[in-house]
């Protein structure tokens, strides 16, 4: 595992890395702000105030948008996000994590909807030796409440609940996931629920919408964005904390397992201006 993500930003900004000169005008720097995918709004607050183009003042004014959030170190994962936004393959990735981190995970297959991502994690828990609990109910409160009962017999000490993302039928989804938070709730009434977005880093401004949709049904306490070995642009991470006040936990890039990292807002700065 990266002990930084100073290699993947430099990897992901490469020639976009924003340089900033004496020479250097405002309009040159937010065109490559822009093209890195950060948003309009997000780029005049950049400049709000400034009464220079200095680089370590810009770095300043971007990191005052940065948040600062770290994934969980016990409690429930609520992990949520719309299919093919790269959940599954993040909570293999948080099993090795947590594991590293010596702590004792479960997981709850909670996607009735889609049959194959049981079997995606029991190939997942099964590598990591981590305990899976599943169900034939096809009622994902249900399946949570009963892995919920489970987990309280165990001596597991973080629970990663995944949950289904068809948003094409997004009423339906949200009045869901709702219900399996109620469900949690009422199992581990003195359990802390993280509840943790999934984002695909591809999909630049549409992962905004994204992230605001979930937000405003479930409430969402932090994202973590995949994708990231792609042709992402980093921006995305900033326009999302900046504009709907939620943390980028994590970033999420290439197949396997070790492949995810906390995000550092320092260091995510440093490798966008220079």
């Amino acid at each position: 595992m990266f002990k930084s993500i100073k290699k993947l930003f430099g990897n992901i900004f490469g020639s976009n890395k924003i340089e900033v000169t004496n020479l250097a005008n405002r309009e040159e720097i937010e065109e490559k702000l822009s093209k890195s995918d950060i948003s309009p709004t997000t780029i005049k607050k950049i400049f709000d105030g400034l009464d220079t183009l200095d680089s370590e003042k810009i770095k300043e004014s971007i990191l005052s948008l940065c948040l600062n959030s770290t994934l969980p170190e016990e409690g429930v994962i609520l992990l949520v996000g719309v299919n093919g936004s790269g959940k599954t393959t993040s909570i293999g990735k948080l099993l090795q994590y947590y594991l590293q981190k010596n702590k004792k995970p479960m997981v709850i297959a909670g996607d009735t909807f889609r049959a194959a991502a049981i079997g995606q994690l029991e190939n997942w828990c099964v590598k990591s030796n981590v305990p899976l609990f599943k169900s034939e109910a096809k009622d994902a409160a249900a399946v949570a409440y009963q892995g919920c009962e489970e987990y309280k017999k165990s001596d597991n000490n973080i629970l990663i609940v995944d949950t289904a993302g068809r948003l094409q039928d997004n009423v339906n989804l949200m009045k869901e996931l709702e219900k399996v938070k109620r469900s949690i709730n009422k199992v581990l009434p003195e359990t802390k629920i993280t509840t943790i977005l999934t984002i695909d880093s591809l999909l630049g401004q549409n992962s905004v919408n994204q992230a605001k949709l979930f937000n405003e049904n479930i409430g969402v306490d932090g994202v973590i964005l995949t994708k990231m070995d792609g042709p992402a642009k980093g921006g995305t991470a900033l326009t999302i904390m900046d504009q709907l006040k939620i943390p980028v936990v994590a970033l999420s890039f290439g197949e396997t397992a070790e492949t995810l990292v906390p995000f550092e807002p320092q260091e995510y700065v440093n490798a966008l201006i220079s």
